[in-house]
């Protein structure tokens, strides 16, 4: 039976298949929140996922947009151009390397990007019913996860601590170390998107 993720849901003695479709499930929902609150402001599903990224760091250029998004820079840079042409979104050219250019909100587009920010909400209120304990057990998992689909090249593993040249795990992965903070760190310290990230040789094993 070919694994498509409905093949991997019936399959009802696999907890592994089940979770497989679960994550898709989910990876679905998120996505519909996301498009549904980029379409209430005028905007496309992709045109409000830029929006929201540049929102946070907008050092970020083509090529960091379209490999966080797993998406073709050509179809990143038209997504741009149309945020652009909506004048929510400028281009700024940087004074050292000139061919480097990283697009930043104007106040209309920071304006709309505020209205992205409940999109999180009801997932946010879905976790909040694991408790503190669960919480953590879960992000381990999905560091974990994000880790390997990172290895596989499926996904971009940028900022992740697991794949940061300063990270180190003991071997039974129960300890960790940040050589740049020079401190160690506990696992809800590990970090999804760390601004000091630099990509490890020999990526960090978990």
């Amino acid at each position: 039976m070919a694994k498509t993720f409905p093949a991997l849901a019936r399959e009802h003695d696999s907890v592994m298949a089940k979770n497989a479709a679960a994550l898709e499930r989910l990876a679905h929902v998120v996505l519909a929140l996301q498009w549904q609150a980029a379409g209430q402001i005028g905007l496309t599903g992709l045109q409000g996922l830029l929006l929201a990224q540049l929102a946070v760091d907008a050092s970020l250029g083509v090529k960091e947009l379209a490999e966080r998004l797993r998406l073709s820079r050509p179809t990143v840079s038209r997504a741009l151009g149309s945020l652009r042409r909506k004048k929510l979104i400028a281009a700024h050219r940087s004074a050292v390397n000139k061919r480097r250019v990283s697009f930043r909100l104007t106040p209309a587009g920071q304006s709309k990007s505020e209205s992205l920010q409940q999109v999180a909400e009801p997932l946010l209120a879905a976790l909040a019913t694991l408790g503190a304990e669960g919480q953590e057990v879960l992000w381990q998992q999905l560091l974990r996860l994000l880790t390997a689909l990172g290895r596989q090249g499926v996904m971009g593993s940028a900022g992740l601590c697991p794949t940061c040249r300063f990270f180190t795990a003991d071997p039974a992965g129960r300890s960790f170390y940040c050589k740049l903070l020079q401190q160690p760190l506990s696992v809800s310290q590990l970090r999804l998107d760390c601004p000091e990230h630099e990509a490890a040789e020999q990526p960090s094993k978990r």
